[in-house]
């Protein structure tokens, strides 16, 4: 395993090559909010993530010991617009890396920081043709939501840092063009973001 110190080292080389990347006209493929990059980075070991199987079953293997340590105002957004990867384990990897991070988040009161950083690539997602990329983006939105919630330790504000006017839209769009997805688009409007976007602050939560 690699220690978390070695891959802050690797990130800072590969978010260094993505920036330039990114600046560059012949080069739009690759900023932090386009799927590739996350595939280009996981071919070049450069994400802390890789694949575990066991039989049948996969699961995400992290490289870090300590997940809080890396840089996720640089990989969550990353992550969360390889949804929209078509191939495997692309995809599969993106999401459930997403869910490990903000299950940590929220408890550490990251999430707060993450908010406005995922909200693009996030709409992105929710708005796809792909009925896969949507799924992963609903999933991923219902569990960032509630992993800030106070009965775990976080403020309860994460829905607040996202733009829901817009998320909101996209999830109904979602909802229209993957009929499948209906029932899960619903329950994430009604009982997920409008309802943490609304939610009342208890007193002494903090910022």
């Amino acid at each position: 395993m690699a220690t978390t110190a070695a891959l802050l080292v690797r990130h800072a080389k590969s978010r260094e090559a993505t920036r330039v990347e990114a600046s560059s006209s012949s080069s739009q493929a690759f900023g932090p909010n386009e799927p590739r990059t996350f595939r280009r980075l996981y071919q070049q070991d450069e994400l802390p993530v890789r694949v575990v199987y066991s039989g049948h079953a996969r699961r995400v293997g992290w490289l870090v010991d300590d997940i809080l340590a890396l840089d996720l105002q640089y990989y969550v957004p990353v992550f969360v617009a390889a949804f929209r990867e078509q191939d495997e384990p692309y995809g599969f990897l993106a999401l459930h890396a997403s869910l490990d991070v903000v299950t940590l988040a929220g408890p550490s009161r990251r999430a707060l920081t993450l908010g406005p950083l995922v909200n693009k690539p996030l709409k992105l997602a929710l708005r796809s043709k792909l009925a896969a990329a949507a799924e992963r983006g609903l999933l991923f939105l219902r569990a960032f939501v509630a992993c800030d919630a106070q009965s775990v330790g976080g403020n309860g504000l994460a829905a607040r840092v996202l733009d829901v006017e817009a998320l909101v839209s996209a999830v109904q769009a979602a909802a229209a063009q993957h009929p499948r997805l209906k029932s899960l688009a619903v329950t994430t409007l009604t009982h997920h973001l409008r309802r943490s976007a609304t939610a009342p602050r208890r007193r002494g939560s903090r910022h």
